[in-house]
């Protein structure tokens, strides 16, 4: 049985009113949140290609109902719509209503204008209906299946690379642990037993003490990029926790930074007891750092001031400079790796307060700055005396 003339002819005819009384109702739909909703020239795609395709399916004179209905079944519209909306985010539920809302608008329509469908059009037309919603259904979950593999391959790359990386990070920690390392020993206890030998000229001392200085330097570069290919390559810092006395350790470090730099002036005031049980080399590490920080960035005419206060369950140490405040745009990513900017002025790579955030919180303790214009910039960290 074919469609009636009636119905066809009103199909045809409320076709854009069909449509804008869908629209109206997807976009004014309460179970939809505004945020999720699509502005309206995103909202057709398929919907009105699908009315043409039910138009057809109704229009063929030479079908049976049967005939007709696998048609509509081979029908791509819904399919394309379905892969369409899962692309632009929607979820199965909100695609349905979608339909759902479609179906409401033709009825809405036709009983509008007072047309009567025969029992064979109403099952074709809600034949069609049904069917859209369960190719977007089928489309819709094939799409989220397919989108998690792709993702999970992406993920497997990821960590196929990631592990390549490590290994990588590893090979070039050794490099610099034995490389680099010993023949940079071997510079140092060079110039070291020829200054012991005596003998020299005052420029030819100078030079060699220049030669172990920035051997040093070059050894404390060294231990901070292992330290952070450590770190990076999903290791921890390995502390060896002793009695310790941290004001002994900065002092020892203040000796260092006054014969390099007798130009400067260092302060170190302590208050109450300040020792526990720490690993004493990275501290010393982590007041080197803190100091050649200070260095660098403070007033080179006002002194550097280290202050030690014994508490109850821990030791703070504060480190103090003079100079210009630190940009307010690198105060959240002061403590990361080379955010610092290290500079050949500064003899660094930027990883000087990286490796003072890594000891401290090795230790079970935390670092923190304070840095305003026209007042002194303040490292504080803060120490238990156990672990």
């Amino acid at each position: 049985m074919t469609a009636s003339l009636e119905t066809l002819a009103h199909l045809r005819g409320c076709k854009d009113d069909l449509l804008a009384r869908w629209r109206k109702r997807v976009l004014e739909d309460p179970g939809v949140p505004q945020a999720d909703r699509l502005p309206q020239p995103l909202l057709d795609d398929h919907i009105p290609e699908f009315v043409d395709h039910l138009i057809a399916c109704l229009s063929d004179r030479l079908c049976t109902a049967a005939d007709r209905a696998r048609r509509l079944e081979h029908d791509d519209v819904s399919r394309r719509h379905a892969r369409q909306r899962h692309r632009q985010g929607y979820t199965l539920e909100a695609a349905l209503r979608e339909w759902a809302h479609f179906r409401a608008a033709l009825i809405e329509a036709w009983h509008e204008v007072g047309v009567v469908i025969s029992r064979d059009d109403r099952l074709l037309v809600n034949a069609a209906i049904d069917e859209a919603m369960a190719r977007a259904a089928m489309e819709m979950q094939r799409s989220a299946n397919a989108s998690l593999e792709s993702h999970l391959a992406e993920q497997k790359t990821l960590a196929t690379q990631l592990a390549a990386e490590i290994e990588t990070r590893k090979r070039f920690g050794g490099v610099l642990g034995h490389d680099l390392r010993t023949p940079l020993g071997a510079i140092a206890l060079g110039a070291e037993a020829v200054l012991q030998q005596g003998g020299l000229s005052t420029g030819q001392a100078k030079t060699l003490r220049g030669i172990v200085a920035s051997a040093e330097r070059m050894g404390r570069l060294i231990d901070d990029l292992l330290d952070l290919t450590r770190v990076q390559a999903g290791g921890a810092f390995k502390i060896d926790r002793k009695p310790s006395d941290l004001a002994t350790i900065c002092t020892s470090v203040l000796d260092e930074f006054r014969l390099a730099q007798p130009e400067r002036l260092f302060e170190l005031t302590t208050v109450g007891d300040t020792r526990g049980a720490w690993d004493a080399d990275r501290l010393e590490q982590l007041a080197s750092n803190l100091l050649q920080n200070a260095v660098v960035h403070g007033d080179p005419t006002t002194r550097v001031r280290v202050a030690l206060r014994g508490e109850p369950e821990r030791v703070v140490l504060v480190v103090t400079n003079d100079g210009p405040a630190i940009p307010r745009d690198l105060h959240d990513t002061m403590f990361d790796p080379f955010a610092s900017g290290g500079t050949p002025a500064s003899g660094g790579l930027g990883l000087g307060l990286f490796i003072v955030r890594q000891i401290a919180q090795a230790h079970g303790g935390e670092v923190a700055f304070e840095s305003e214009a026209g007042r002194p910039t303040r490292f504080s960290v803060t120490l238990p005396r156990a672990g």
